[in-house]
């Protein structure tokens, strides 16, 4: 079932709409994807498995969200496509489901530098060997939305966001880069960030460029629904 954006309503976090279902005395499970289509009603997300009689097993694991490409990436990524799944007993006419929790399909990296650092400034990030493409819903598609613990790559090749053009993607210290999930296995195959900032050399501001991993004392895997910090102390 397709429900256009004419037909949702409400303000911030909390959407409503209603969708017309076959009644039935039997158990039913509906796995909602926010975000799925453009505002023109045209697919993001390639939904030709979802026909009737196909298992959930076949179905869930398989949705991804579009594969990205160099350009503009933050207009590809967003809106964000996020899942949730919700459990009836059965359906009748006076169904109503409230409060369906949705997981984001992306992680969130961010850029800061601690009070304290006044001989630095960050200018923009962008991130490098990044996940193309992620998967709508978590390994735990069985059950109701929660926050996983692991990463559940979709496994198609890497992005950088900026390839050094004006068509690159940068954010500012104020803004978010998303990313979809990936595994960080080694301090050569992992996503990094690139920080350009100025720094003070004897009075004089210069520009550079700083590789940043994510993790210290270990790699951290990219997770979705999860914000990923980096907090320059010095």
């Amino acid at each position: 079932i397709k429900i256009d954006q004419a037909a949702i309503s409400g303000a911030g976090s909390m959407k409503t709409f209603t969708a017309r279902l076959d009644a039935s005395d039997y158990r039913r499970t509906i796995h909602l994807v926010a975000n799925g289509r453009t505002t023109g009603g045209a697919d993001r997300v390639n939904f030709s498995g979802a026909t009737t009689g196909a298992l959930e097993s076949a179905v869930i694991p398989n949705l991804k969200t579009p594969t990205l490409n160099n350009t503009l990436v933050s207009s590809q990524i967003e809106p964000l496509i996020m899942w949730g799944r919700i459990a009836l007993a059965n359906v009748n006419s006076s169904t109503v489901v409230n409060n369906v929790k949705l997981l984001r399909s992306v992680a969130a990296v961010k850029v800061q530098k601690s009070a304290g650092v006044t001989n630095f400034n960050i200018t923009k990030f962008t991130v490098y060997q990044t996940a193309k493409e992620g998967k709508v819903a978590p390994s735990a598609y069985t059950s109701a939305a929660s926050v996983p613990v692991n990463a559940t790559p979709a496994g198609t090749g890497y992005i950088n966001y900026n390839s050094w053009t004006t068509n690159g993607s940068w954010a500012t210290p104020d803004q978010t880069i998303y990313v979809y999930e990936r595994n960080n296995n080694s301090e050569t195959d992992c996503i990094w960030v690139m920080v350009e900032g100025s720094f003070n050399h004897n009075g004089t501001w210069k520009t550079g460029y700083y590789k940043l991993i994510l993790g210290d004392s270990q790699m951290l895997d990219v997770v979705r629904n999860h914000r990923y910090t980096l907090t320059i102390n010095r």
